[in-house]
Parts: structure tokens; C-alpha cells; sequence
């Protein structure tokens, strides 16, 4: 293994230490740090080899705090997609989770509520807010809809 690959690999633990990541957080990280990409893409190999790298065992832990802290599924999935992890993996990751925990979406939309302590118009545009169906958001907050801007 070439130097300069060995301490993007090196780099590359050190950066999984902290925290999990994603790939493409990983590879981001990485770049940032000025290593080139075949350095990048040689160093993501070799800690995937190693089972340091992977991204649905990110999602699931992510999901699986997520969740219970009162977001819908869909919004999840969003946050995933966004550091980087792909949209099946994040679904996947999500519904996974969702049937580990035991939450339906209307059981996570009342756990957000509980939460918040929110009623009436807050709560709808609180629920609509975290990613929860309007109509889900109106009704367990006894609105006949949620107001533009929730």
C-alpha cells in the first residue's frame, strides 16, 4: 500500500472513531483534508474490507434514535439521503427501525406530541413540521386542517 494511501486509510479510521459515517460523509471528509480521490476511493475500500465502513448499519442507528424522538419515517429517510446514504438503504434502515421499535407513524406522531406538550393549530403545524401527514397532524391535534406554513 502506497504512503500516501496508508494515511488516508489511517485518516480515515481515525475520522470512523469518533463516529459512524456514511461514505459519502467519509469520502466529503476526507477530500477536505486534501486527499486526492484515487486516495479517497483506495482508503473507502480498505475500511469497508475491514467492516468499517457501512452505510446500512449508519442508517439503522440513525433511524433507530431518530424515530423515538418524534420525526415520521419520511422525514428520517430525508435526513439519511442527505449525508449521503442511498434511498433504499434509507428506507430500508427506516422500516426497519419502525417495526424494531415498535412505532407506527401515528404512534410516533403522538410520541412527538407527548413530547412537546403542543395543542390545537401548534400541534398540527408541529406534527406537519417533523414530516407527519397533515391529515394524520390534523387529527390528533383535533384540527379540521393543518395552516399553510406548518
Amino acid at each position: 500500500m502506497a504512503k500516501q494511501v496508508r494515511t488516508a486509510v489511517e485518516q480515515a479510521v481515525a475520522l470512523l472513531a469518533g463516529r459512524p459515517k456514511s461514505r459519502a460523509a467519509l469520502a466529503a471528509a476526507l477530500s477536505q483534508r486534501g486527499y486526492p480521490e484515487a486516495e479517497v476511493d483506495a482508503a473507502l475500500e480498505q475500511v469497508s474490507r475491514w467492516g468499517y465502513l457501512d452505510d446500512a448499519r449508519v442508517a439503522l442507528a440513525r433511524a433507530m434514535k431518530e424515530l423515538p424522538e418524534g420525526r415520521a419515517r419520511q422525514q428520517v429517510a430525508q435526513r439519511l439521503e442527505a449525508v449521503g446514504i442511498a434511498p433504499e438503504v434509507a428506507r430500508r434502515a427506516v422500516d426497519h427501525a419502525a417495526a424494531e421499535l415498535g412505532l407506527t407513524e401515528e404512534a410516533a406522531a403522538r410520541l412527538a406530541l407527548s413530547k412537546k406538550r403542543k395543542t390545537g393549530l401548534e400541534a398540527a403545524r408541529y406534527l406537519a413540521s417533523r414530516g407527519f401527514d397533515e391529515d394524520l397532524a390534523a387529527r390528533l391535534a383535533g384540527v379540521d386542517e393543518v395552516p399553510d406554513g406548518g
